[in-house]
Formats: C-alpha cells, structure tokens, sequence
C-alpha cells in the first residue's frame, strides 16, 4: 500500500533543438576629422592613453638640459625665459607636443629690426602655411589668425629664418632624396679677367671616400650657379656639366660695370627625378 510513495520511473522525452539567432543591421561607421582640430580633439585631448604618450614624450624632451657657454650669453637667459607668458621647459613642451599630434613644430625668434631675437614663441601647426621657392625649399612662411596673415621671409643670402620648423618623418616626402648642397666653393680670376668657379659635390650614397671625387649618384651631372648682386638679386645664372663653370670678364663687366673684387654666388646641383637641391652660398673674394 506504501507503492504509491515511490517515484515513478523517469520517462525518456525527446525535445526538439531551438536555434536563436539575433539579427541587426549594422550601422555606417562614423570617421572624425581629417584635420588637425580633430586629432588634437579625438585623439589628444579625448584619448587618454595617447594624451599620456604625448605628454611623457614632450615633458622628456622639454627637460633636457640645455648648456649656453659663456654663462651670462644673452641665449641662456632667452631660453630661460623666452617670453612674458612661458618658462623655456613650458615653451619646449607645447613645441613637442605640436610635434607629436600634428608632424610639424613652428618656433618663432622675435626680434626688433635686425637685433638678435628677444622673444622665442610657438606657433599653431594648422595656422602656418609654407611658401616654397622655386627650387622647392621654403623661402618663407605665413601664419593666418582669421582675416589676418603674417609673413616671415628667409634671407637669400645667409639664409636666416625667424622661423624653426621641425617635422617628423614622411614616406612620400622626396626632400631626402634631393643632391646635397656642394662644398669648397672657390674662386680664382686670370690673366684676361675671366673667373673659374669650382666647387666640390657630395653624395648620398657611396659617398664616404677619402680620396677622389664622391661619386655622382645622378644619371647626368647637371649644376647652376646664381651670381647675385647688392640686396640677393640674381644677376646671372650660369649653367655647368661639371663641377666647375667660367664667369666671362665681358659678363662681369655687364653685372657690375667692371671686374668686381668679390661675387656672390650660389652653387645648386639639379636632380633630373627630384629637382633643385639645397644651394650653397659663398662670396668669391678675388
């Protein structure tokens, strides 16, 4: 009478398997900006592991000592205090930093007239604008505020610039690939007046040799030399296949109204694949 306290054998059920799948369109993805307000908003300022890297790199190298002989030189005390808003470690720090966010860097060298600089400054990467010259180097910089826009300009002849651009490596960019600037440039006039320049070429590649002349590195030899007059104006251009080209007494005479005790000129080697490299000035004292 006590069987129907014991549990009753378990019955075999056989279920059918229910697969659940969980569909859903996917949205567009959704770019930031291509330009430099967006980087330093998205991936600076909004990112906080990059913010970090940023600021570890630009504290680093705005804390390296920088050493200025003789002690009391007007430089050491420029970079202390390079202007009324910023010590030099706060300058060095905003200048990596634009470095490392945007690729390019400006550093300003603010001077009265042609005084030696007063004030250094940085400047915002996306409001300076470079103006190349022909030989595609820059010869000056423009710097936009709004409707308002500065130019600084490089010297022709020393090639001075109130302005430090630095940039960090681009796979595309063919400034490394363009001729060296010539060394040795020298001068020597003859009997008859006509002066021989000649210079010395250097190579990028292969170009360590003690002996001999560096070895070309261009499927043709290809030169120009600018001689230039009161101010950096370009009186002549003349144009070589060797490292040596003949200035005439008759076109001194006609540059400068006789032969000149000295000439400026500037010696440019010409890449057939990349253009003008980078020129050397020299003054010829005959």
């Amino acid at each position: 009478m006590l069987k129907w306290l014991r549990r009753p054998p378990p019955v075999n059920e056989t279920k059918a398997a229910r697969a659940l799948v969980a569909w859903h369109q996917p949205g567009r993805p959704v770019w930031s900006g291509r330009d430099l307000a967006a980087y330093a908003r998205e991936g600076y300022a909004k990112n906080a592991v990059a913010h970090r890297c940023v600021r570890l790199i630009a504290e680093a190298a705005a804390s390296a000592p920088l050493k200025v002989t003789p002690h009391d030189h007007p430089l050491g005390r420029l970079l202390a205090r390079p202007n009324a808003e910023q010590t030099g470690a706060e300058l060095f720090e905003a200048f990596f930093g634009h470095l490392q966010v945007a690729g390019n860097a400006y550093l300003e060298a603010a001077a009265v007239d042609d005084g030696p600089p007063d004030e250094l400054f940085v400047l915002r990467p996306d409001r300076m604008a470079v103006i190349p010259g022909a030989r595609g180097w820059p010869i000056g910089w423009e710097y936009r505020v709004g409707a308002d826009t500065r130019r600084y300009e490089r010297c022709p002849i020393t090639e001075d610039a109130p302005i430090l651009h630095l940039r960090t490596f681009h796979p595309l960019e063919d400034l490394w690939a363009r001729p060296f600037a010539p060394v040795h440039v020298r001068g020597h006039r003859d009997p008859s007046g006509d002066v021989t320049i000649r210079w010395t070429r250097r190579a990028r590649l292969d170009g360590d040799a003690w002996q001999g002349e560096p070895p070309l590195g261009e499927a043709a030899e290809d030169w120009r030399a600018d001689i230039r007059g009161g101010g950096g104006a370009i009186l002549r251009t003349l144009t070589a296949g060797t490292t040596s080209v003949l200035y005439p007494a008759a076109a001194q005479s006609a540059d400068f109204g006789g032969l000149p005790a000295e000439i400026a000129v500037t010696v440019t080697q010409i890449s057939a694949r990349f253009g003008a490299g980078r020129g050397r000035d020299s003054l010829l004292r005959l």
